[in-house]
């Protein structure tokens, strides 16, 4: 398929050996390696095209905090839930609930804190470990238990480690992106700026990597498009992976390429008042997340 790569995006990649290294120092001397400390040493692997010993890493954080005995672990071990998809008090919808995880579906307009907060009223202790913009819509991960839980850390390794997989639909505006079926990846290193309004990700040397995986799903004639000239203005419905997770990343990399979301008042500027006529909110919306329980077992929310 198609492919956009910034060569810039290679980037010095962490060192494998001394992530392990620190690792096993801290396990030695019975410190308690947190879920960012074995996420960091997933992802060093990672690079260094160590998967066995990425999945061994989390292993090894998930036995031990399944077999931790402190009341946070118990408490996010025990919770269970219903079937998911129903409609609870409060108005928030539980899509999925396992050991120390739950996955639940966030409505455009609402922010990931004021969700949580119903879903904390809910079931109780929950940390965010995953963020969706206010206006995307979609399933929303988050760990069940306090910081300290042992939901908390094996979901939050995960996060930090890219061993999540994320699915997200959006409609995008501009030239065609081929044929339905056509893939493409973008990489483009982001730089997330605070502009006095909000954060705004831009393409910079300077950035973070970013890599951006979608595929063409449906193609229509967008409103308002030249007679003339109708594959000026396309409206392509994509399925999309974002593979890292920068700030804005998917709705910034199709921007960077002339394709903003229909519907973006950050990066389709140009586009937005016409598009508001008949979208009235941001075109983004995350399909399904995967990731693994505190027992090791698969886990998968789709909204």
């Amino acid at each position: 398929g198609q492919a956009w790569v910034d060569d810039a995006s290679a980037g010095q990649e962490a060192s494998w050996p001394a992530a392990a290294g620190l690792l096993s120092r801290m396990l030695r001397q019975a410190l308690e390696p947190l879920g960012y400390d074995f996420g960091a040493a997933i992802s060093a692997a990672q690079k260094a095209d160590r998967w066995q010993h990425a999945s061994e890493a989390l292993e090894v954080l998930r036995v031990a905090c399944a077999g931790a005995e402190s009341q946070d672990c118990q408490e996010a071990s025990t919770s269970r839930g219903g079937p998911g998809g129903r409609e609870p008090p409060g108005g928030v919808r539980v899509l999925a609930r396992s050991r120390g995880v739950i996955a639940v579906l966030k409505p455009p307009g609402v922010t990931t804190e004021q969700l949580l907060g119903g879903v904390q009223r809910l079931v109780g202790p929950v940390v965010s470990v995953s963020r969706l913009d206010a206006m995307t819509s979609g399933a929303l991960v988050a760990a069940l238990g306090g910081e300290a839980s042992a939901g908390t850390q094996v979901v939050r390794a995960q996060f930090a480690g890219r061993l999540t997989s994320k699915h997200y639909l959006c409609l995008c505006s501009g030239a065609s992106l081929g044929p339905l079926g056509a893939r493409a990846e973008i990489r483009e290193r982001l730089l997330t700026e605070d502009d006095g309004g909000g954060s705004r990700a831009s393409a910079s040397p300077l950035g973070r990597e970013a890599r951006t995986r979608l595929r063409v799903l449906a193609a229509f004639a967008a409103p308002g498009a030249s007679p003339e000239h109708p594959g000026d203005r396309v409206l392509s419905l994509l399925l999309v992976k974002p593979v890292t997770g920068r700030t804005h990343q998917i709705r910034a990399h199709l921007a960077i390429r002339g394709r903003p979301l229909v519907s973006d008042p950050i990066y389709g500027a140009s586009s937005f008042g016409q598009d508001r006529r008949w979208c009235p909110r941001l075109f983004l919306h995350c399909r399904r997340v995967r990731l693994r329980d505190l027992d090791g077992r698969p886990f998968v929310a789709t909204a």
